[in-house]
């Protein structure tokens, strides 16, 4: 890298007699990229999106590290597009053009417009600003934009913020940051967003980006992630003596990050494939007065197009759920949307388009978010306003109006973006209603299917039961003792008698009337079984002498109630008190029994005796 180079026009005298400050020249070659490729240290995000150059060995010894001469590039730098502004000390914005004139390639071209500061002093290249815009850079061209912002901004975090893989991310941030060499301090801040886009026609992503590889044969839509990042620097100039904390206090304080003396430079990293993004932010008539402005603008230039992409994806979805204007007219696609079909198309669609839509409200709300917290960055932060109009138009200067005015965008802009969730939530409780119309229309045409296949079988088993009567008499007769020479008169005796009956039988239980009669029949037959059973069960019980004393709780000393259809008692005292034995009827053991009749009988004398 060469040194800064100073100049010594006039025109430079009498803008430093003004205060107004150019940015440094600075001017790197190939060799500066070469070693520069070789010797820094890159980690993380910063190596994976630079993979395919740093591992590539022969194109780090190769003489140009670029694509030259005709044809397609492997490196994928036709796909990409680059614009570079120099802002006047007046904020005129300034198209830069090539520092070469013949060049063979995109990428040599794009090389040519970064690899340059203007030079100091050269009238109408005086320089207080630049702005630097790469879509769809490759990986080659990263690298270039990787050495020629590194030392005047963070880098890492720059590739960090541009390949997050979360599909939510949307962040802003601001510091104050020491110069390498000692002179003062600059302000950075870094914004970057990640969402979801359609793939454009003949466009690639990049191969860090998470997307789909071919077109869905369900869906015919095909996404992709993409990723943005504005990054700005703040210079100035003034020299510090006192220790660094104090002045970080002190400058902190003081600065003033709008006033049109301080230089700056912004980058805006774009990796989109499509070709929907905003190509003239810049190109206006009233110019850029200061960084914080330009940041701003290309922080706005990336919410219309977040809300241009947000639509055409919620269209896109729209017109893949909505059935097409034939639908009124044509059967047969009232048929497709109501009756799914053996590959679940139309229930794949819904599931699909529902998670993709949640997934897309993620990104808008934090956007959202991100526009409220964009007027109080630290060190960026702008000057409240004062009520009423003429105390407006009063006391904000034109630079602060004109910051005004773009948040006031970027408002319009968030609220275009909260429409778009309103939407897609109606178009969410749309799917819902067709994914349960399907589910019923699915699931009536199965239960339909259910009851063919039950009316098949039951034809099926009919058949079967009209040759069993005939198998099993055919098996009889195929019996081995069977006569060998009778006649086949007895054969059709036997099937006629055993074949009719039951084939009647048959048929009068498949008819409805039929059916209802055998089973009723059934039920009065069974319920007669089991009332015949329970007598007999009852009857059987009440001959059982221990039924008795176990309804009534007797236990064996004690007698039951005087019964007058109970069988006689004989009661039987002997001289030491014996108890009352009561002699019911029932089987009993013939000794037993005898010994108690001699007992009765000897009782019996010895009462007459006396």
């Amino acid at each position: 890298m060469s040194d800064p180079h100073p100049g010594s026009s006039d025109q430079h005298d009498r803008l430093r007699e003004a205060g107004v400050r150019l940015l440094p020249h600075r001017s790197f070659v190939h060799e500066d990229l070469r070693r520069h490729l070789l010797k820094h240290q890159f980690l993380g995000l910063e190596r994976e999106l630079l993979k395919s150059v740093l591992s590539n060995k022969r194109l780090l010894q190769r003489p140009c590290l670029f694509h030259t001469g005709p044809g397609i590039p492997n490196d994928r730098s036709h796909y990409s597009h680059f614009q570079v502004y120099n802002v006047a000390p007046g904020g005129v914005v300034i198209h830069a053009e090539p520092h070469t004139d013949t060049p063979t390639s995109k990428a040599l071209e794009y090389w040519s417009y970064i690899k340059d500061t203007p030079h100091l002093g050269t009238g109408d290249h005086d320089v207080v600003g630049r702005i630097t815009i790469a879509r769809e850079a490759s990986p080659i061209l990263l690298a270039a934009l990787h050495l020629t912002h590194s030392p005047f901004m963070d880098m890492r975090s720059i590739f960090d913020a541009l390949g997050a893989h979360e599909s939510a991310a949307a962040t802003c941030t601001s510091k104050i940051v020491d110069k390498d060499d000692g002179s003062g301090y600059t302000i950075q801040a870094i914004f970057s967003l990640a969402y979801h886009t359609i793939v454009g026609d003949e466009c690639r992503p990049m191969e860090w980006q998470p997307h789909d590889e071919d077109v869905h044969a369900i869906t015919k839509i095909r996404l992709s992630q993409c990723n943005t990042v504005v990054a700005l620097t703040l210079f100035d100039g003034i020299e510090w003596e006192s220790e660094k904390s104090e002045i970080r206090e002190y400058y902190a304080s003081r600065i003033r990050p709008n006033r049109p003396s301080s230089t700056w430079q912004v980058l805006n990293l774009q990796c989109f494939p499509d070709w929907k993004a905003t190509t003239d932010a810049f190109e206006n008539d009233h110019g850029i007065l200061h960084g914080v402005e330009a940041f701003f603008t290309a922080v706005l230039s990336e919410f219309q197009d977040a809300k241009n992409r947000f639509w055409e994806v919620h269209n896109a979805i729209a017109r893949l759920v909505t059935p097409s204007h034939g639908f009124i007219f044509r059967e047969s696609l009232r048929d497709e949307r109501l009756f799914d079909d053996a590959s679940f198309v139309w229930t794949r669609q819904c599931f699909w388009a529902l998670h993709v839509l949640a997934m897309i409200d993620k990104p808008i709300s934090e956007m959202l978010k991100m526009a409220t917290i964009l007027p109080s960055l630290p060190y960026l932060r702008l000057p409240s306003m004062p009520k009423g109009a003429m105390a407006m138009q009063q006391c904000i200067s034109p630079s602060d109006k004109r910051l005004q005015i773009i948040l006031g965008q970027i408002n319009t802009a968030s609220q275009d973006l909260e429409a778009i969730i309103k939407q897609n939530a109606a178009l969410k409780t749309q799917i819902q209603s067709l994914q349960s119309t399907l589910f019923n229309g699915t699931s009536v045409l199965e239960s339909r299917r259910t009851v063919q296949q039950g009316e098949n079988v039951k034809l099926l088993a009919m058949v079967n039961v009209f040759f069993l009567p005939l198998t099993f008499i055919t098996s009889v007769f195929g019996m081995t003792n069977m006569p060998e020479h009778a006649g086949f008169a007895r054969f059709g005796i036997v099937l006629v008698t055993v074949c009719l009956p039951l084939f009647g039988l048959i048929g009068f239980v498949s008819s409805h009337h039929g059916y209802n009669f055998i089973r009723k029949a059934i039920r009065r037959v069974w319920e007669w079984i089991k009332a015949r059973v329970a007598t007999r069960k009852e009857e059987r019980l009440d001959h059982d002498p221990l039924r008795h004393r176990r309804r009534h709780r007797f236990s064996r000393k004690q007698s039951p109630p005087q019964d007058p259809e109970a069988p006689e008692e004989i009661t039987a005292e002997t001289e030491t008190g014996l108890h009352v034995i009561n002699e019911i009827e029932g089987p009993s053991h013939p000794h037993i029994k005898k010994m108690v009749q001699e007992a009765q009988r000897g009782t019996s004398k010895q009462h007459s005796q006396g």
